[in-house]
């Protein structure tokens, strides 16, 4: 993929190129398909500036937020608008390790390479299958010949056949075999390098399994290796994963003493070889970790490696119990060793730096333990009274939480933050210290998705009336009669901050407690519209059901409706239409929500209004028909279908907007060669019938 991306700028000059690489080993934009769109939507709007204005379509509040959340379903949303603004520009698009993408733009072209398993399915492709090309079976005869290392000897010579033989275009196989008989020649055993051969068996993932149960001495360490290789929240230095193994396996009094000052680069390398029983690599980079020697390792293990293995229960719920466990572990030996001053020195301060530095080097593993589990589970709220007891630290500030509480709130600590109200600090002067965010704390719950840590806010008694930086009163909680209904600096409610995520449960803690359905923030949106933003269909209806308006007006004039279609989302539409919603409401501009399916190419909701009745021959402020839009904005065989089914509902093919221009006279300045040949079909179609 890199080679042919290398050579594509010289064939194509005049074409927009962006790439995505995925990296399964990476963070999670590297190895998401959030990633992916992040990275194309960025390279997109770097080289064609112009398509900024994609923006425009989004939330006031989410285009000037500081931490902006991006979902799958916007970030399509806008990538599909960018590509309909492209006007004729030619874009290639080049994908490494695709698992999902869009087939349906005309001018978008596609390069990907994958692994034949999952299967991705694409109409109109070239499909080229590395290993059945000739160069790439004289590439695993050059690796066998060249890295088995065993003489040149008559029977070598046959050991080296036998494994181009059976290697079925499988390099990795190749690898693992060469790798396998040159240890054997290694301890000497050159004369058992045929036996050796014969036990060998084919196909990856029993080799694979052959590898692992091969000298299962120290199985604990190789099966805590390999959960945290598959399992942890982000790759491990060699330093982090030895200790995060030595965490599941060795006492802490033995861990307390043996610390990174015990142990060199080259003793953990060892380990961590042992341990994987060579699955395992370091990356070549300027802060290396460790990763698999292959995909195909974490695929082998996730689907059925284990089992094979008799390794007992591994799933994802079983092996993160596991991981929480070694880190919960470590981060008592962090908190029992670690020498810290009475006092904390600010978090910019040369001493703060050198003292994390310090601690780091000494317990390499304790800054992964704390930044993923110390506030993310339950069995935390204990640690943190103990810190607490141990160093007053409840009231410290922090530069991206402001406090602990807050902090606990954000990574939906319950244990955390009942500890932090039940402790014996000065609780309520923490609360009612200034919010820099000047967020109310209830909209943080609220959006955190967590119903009981909404209750347990609502109902601790706290008194939090402080203002915030916007002069705004932060949300009390309910048993102190507060606001329920207070509004953050973007004029959202709590209520507004649940609708956009998933929880039917904390949304209906607070409508219980007499929410308003109809608060509007800044941008006029009610808690209905974010919910059909963000695609939450429960939601959507619960609200629906407790009387919200299916005709609030957004900052645009548009109804409900209008997001409904312009997201695809026929389910909101058919609700919202149950509910009574006026099919032909119009925006600021006049239009009603078929012109804005059509625009948008949403061919399941165009369907679905005009079996409810929408005129097919609406007019905008501007003089322009959906069938108008349809024919200047779509392309392909989706834009087909569309204008056919306007055309079959009467669609007027003559209308001309306020600029005297029909239907046919946008699609023909555009160049839609396949919608000019569906609307001259058509009008001579309608011309002969006159006859």
């Amino acid at each position: 993929m890199k080679f042919a991306l290398s050579k594509t700028p010289r064939q194509a000059k005049d074409t927009t190129i962006i790439c995505f690489f995925f990296n399964a080993r990476g963070n999670s934009l590297e190895k998401t398909v959030v990633g992916m769109y992040r990275s194309l939507l960025c390279q997109l709007l770097d080289k064609l500036p112009d398509l900024c204005t994609i923006f425009d379509l989004l939330p006031t509040n989410q285009i000037h937020s500081q931490t902006p959340t991006w979902d799958i379903e916007t970030l399509k949303y806008l990538f599909s608008v960018a590509i309909d603004q492209l006007h004729g520009r030619s874009l290639m698009c080049f994908i490494d390790a695709l698992d999902e993408c869009d087939e349906d733009q005309q001018l978008l072209l596609v390069w990907f390479s994958s692994r034949h398993y999952p299967h991705i399915a694409v109409n109109n492709a070239t499909e080229l299958a590395l290993e059945d090309q000739d160069d790439h079976q004289q590439d695993i005869s050059n690796f066998v010949h060249s890295e088995l290392r065993a003489g040149r000897s008559k029977q070598i010579e046959q050991i080296k056949e036998e494994v181009i033989a059976r290697s079925s275009g499988v390099f990795l196989w190749v690898v693992l075999v060469v790798q396998t008989l040159n240890k054997e020649y290694d301890r000497g055993q050159v004369h058992a390098l045929k036996i050796r051969m014969e036990q060998i068996p084919d196909g990856l993932h029993e080799l694979l399994k052959d590898i692992l149960i091969r000298g299962n001495h120290d199985m604990e360490n190789t099966l805590l290796c390999l959960q945290w290789l598959l399992y942890t929240q982000r790759p491990l230095s060699s330093g982090e994963l030895y200790f995060a193994i030595l965490a599941g396996i060795e006492s802490s009094a033995f861990l307390a003493e043996w610390t990174s000052a015990n142990v060199n680069e080259e003793d953990v390398n060892r380990f961590i070889l042992d341990s994987s029983k060579g699955l395992a690599e370091m990356t070549k980079s300027k802060s290396p970790t460790v990763q698999f020697i292959h995909e195909s390792v974490r695929d082998f293990l996730r689907d059925e490696g284990f089992a094979k293995l008799s390794m007992g229960s591994v799933s994802s719920g079983p092996s993160h119990e596991t991981l929480k466990n070694c880190c919960l572990n470590y981060v008592e030996i962090g908190l029992s060793s670690v020498p810290l001053p009475g006092t904390l020195p600010p978090v910019k301060s040369s001493k703060a730096k050198r003292l994390a530095q310090k601690t780091s080097k000494l317990y390499p593993f304790l800054e992964y333990s704390v930044q993923y589990v110390f506030l993310a589970e339950k069995d935390y709220g204990m640690l943190l009274e103990a810190e607490i007891k141990l160093h007053h630290h409840q009231d410290a500030r922090t530069e991206r939480y402001d406090s602990p509480l807050v902090a606990a709130i954000m990574h939906s600590s319950r244990e955390a933050v009942r500890t932090l109200l039940t402790m014996d600090a000065n609780t309520e002067d923490i609360l009612n210290q200034s919010n820099s965010s000047s967020r109310p704390i209830l909209s943080m719950a609220s959006q955190r998705s967590d119903a009981e840590l909404i209750r347990m806010l609502l109902d601790h008694g706290a008194i939090v009336d402080q203002e915030g930086a916007t002069g705004r009163t932060s949300l009390s909680y309910a048993a102190t009669g507060a606001d329920i209904n207070s509004k953050y600096s973007y004029g959202r409610t709590p209520l507004s901050y649940s609708a956009d995520s998933w929880p039917n449960e904390a949304l209906a803690a607070l409508l219980d407690r007499g929410a308003d359905l109809e608060s509007r923030d800044i941008n006029n949106c009610t808690a209905l519209y974010w919910a059909i933003q963000f695609s939450q269909y429960d939601v959507v209806e619960q609200l629906l059901n407790q009387g919200a308006e299916v005709e609030s007006r957004g900052h645009d004039g548009s109804t409900p409706l209008c997001p409904a279609v312009r997201l695809q989302h026929p389910w909101a539409a058919r609700s919202l239409l149950e509910k009574g919603a006026n099919l032909e409401s119009r925006d600021d501009v006049g239009r009603a929500a078929l012109s804005d399916a059509v625009e948008y190419g949403r061919k399941t909701t165009v369907i679905l209004l005009l079996d409810s009745g929408a005129d097919v021959n609406s007019r905008d402020n501007f003089g322009r028909t959906p069938l108008s839009y349809a024919a200047e904005r779509l392309s392909g065989l989706g834009a087909v279908a569309i204008v056919e089914l306007l055309l079959w509902q009467g669609a007027d093919l003559r209308s001309r907007d306020n600029d005297g221009n029909t239907p046919l006279d946008h699609a023909t300045r555009r160049g839609i060669h396949d919608v000019v040949m569906v609307l001259e079909k058509w009008q001579w179609r309608r011309h002969t019938a006159k006859y």
